[in-house]
């Protein structure tokens, strides 16, 4: 079989685990205009064709703020949960078995949707894709960076009583980088710790390796999401290599933002050589038009990867998350297996 091809089926047989996602950014475009229209909410753009044509952003920022009207379209727990039984869906035709999945609190503040129809419907679409679809989700309730560092507090108190329904592993940061450092949302970092979450920020993707430093130190995060501009600076990609830190980077995502002119500038494979844990995720698939399969292929193709080269991203996909070690090691072995049948393939050919 050809190289393209192999790519393809390699990404498609190998079991994978994603680690960067964001719910309300992996809503299918069919169903954003399926809601709209239950809720009566005026979209930007007036079809499908448009609305996907329409997802061109210069820039994190631009993205955010065109981003906007997506929380508007969710306003019932039967909405949240027909979301998450998608991603469900969505997961188990790319070979997904475990996701950890982003969702927000701040973007329902103000538009009459409180948080509890919000954990409702995530808890009932989580069980739907167990049930329906055999795979895992577990959440990541995301501070939004630009909101009073109160608010963040108030969500890692809100999140210690549901945890178990949503299968929440982790606290985590996000939304616009530039002007609002992580260092402000300290304290409900310090919740968080205190009452055993793991945690996670977005950093170093619109802003510089100082970022990536402020909520390592600052914030004390187990695991950065993107954190790809940490190759401006030697002594962090040292740090970073050293602590085994895992850096969730989305490629295509990267490229679509502007961060990197064209895929073969993105440091993905620069890092992983230089010892740093690095992942290949999707971020918002729909609205960065490759979902997590087409993220590795086309980080295969333009970085010429090997099957090993796949199936380590794809051991790594499991060893970054929050699972125990005896379930990491369950998915690791299935990854294992599936390389095998792999090799004696192109052993074959």
């Amino acid at each position: 079989m050809s190289e393209a091809v192999a790519h393809e089926r390699v990404v498609e047989q190998l079991p994978k685990a994603e680690t960067h996602i964001h719910l309300e950014g992996s809503i299918r475009p069919e169903t954003v205009f399926d809601l709209a229209a239950k809720n009566d909410v005026e979209l930007p753009e007036d079809s499908v064709e448009e609305l996907v044509a329409a997802y061109d952003f210069e820039s994190l920022n631009d993205f955010i703020d065109k981003f906007a009207f997506i929380p508007q379209i969710l306003q019932s727990a039967e909405d949240f949960e027909r979301v998450t039984a998608e991603l469900g869906a969505d997961s188990a035709r790319q070979n997904v078995p475990y996701r950890e999945v982003a969702y927000g609190y701040a973007g329902y503040d103000g538009l009459g949707v409180d948080w509890e129809t919000v954990d409702a419907g995530i808890a009932a679409g989580r069980e739907r894709a167990r049930e329906e679809h055999g795979v895992e989700l577990r959440f990541i309730p995301s501070i939004d960076r630009t909101a009073d560092p109160e608010r963040g507090v108030s969500i890692v108190e809100h999140v210690a009583d549901i945890e178990a329904d949503l299968g929440i592993v982790a606290v985590g940061l996000a939304s616009k980088e530039q002007g609002y450092p992580a260092h402000d949302h300290a304290r409900a970092f310090e919740l968080a710790d205190e009452l055993g979450f793991n945690t996670v920020a977005h950093a170093g993707e619109d802003v510089g390796p100082g970022s990536v430093w402020n909520a390592l130190l600052a914030l004390d995060v187990d695991r950065i999401d993107h954190g790809v501009r940490a190759i401006e600076d030697d002594i962090l990609v040292e740090y970073l290599a050293q602590r085994d830190v895992p850096l969730t980077t989305c490629p295509v995502s990267n490229v679509e933002l502007n961060v990197y002119d064209d895929l073969s500038d993105h440091p993905v494979v620069d890092l992983h050589e230089q010892g740093v844990f690095v992942t290949v995720n999707s971020d918002d698939p729909p609205m960065f038009h490759a979902d997590l399969n087409e993220n590795y292929v086309r980080v295969a193709e333009t970085f010429d990867l090997s099957l090993e080269d796949l199936v380590a991203l794809a051991k790594h996909s499991f060893e970054a998350t929050f699972l125990d070690e005896e379930d990491k090691a369950t998915y690791v072995d299935r990854v294992e297996e599936a390389a095998e049948d792999l090799r004696a393939d192109v052993a074959g050919d």
